[in-house]
C-alpha cells in the first residue's frame, strides 16, 4: 500500500492509495477513488489530582 505523510506539530495526516493505484500526490480523498484520508490530532490530558 503506497502512501504519502505529514507532521506538522501534534498533528499526524496521511493519505493511502489501495492497491494497485499510484500514490497519492495531495492529501485528499473523494468519493469512489479508493483513497484514505487520515488526520490524527494528539490529545492534551488532563492531570490526575
Amino acid at each position: 500500500m503506497l502512501g504519502i505523510y505529514e507532521l506538522e506539530g501534534d498533528r499526524y495526516k496521511v493519505c493511502f492509495a489501495p492497491p494497485g493505484k499510484a500514490r497519492p500526490d495531495d492529501f485528499t480523498s473523494k468519493p469512489g477513488t479508493g483513497y484514505i484520508l487520515q488526520v490524527w490530532q494528539r490529545a492534551l490530558l488532563r492531570s490526575r489530582r
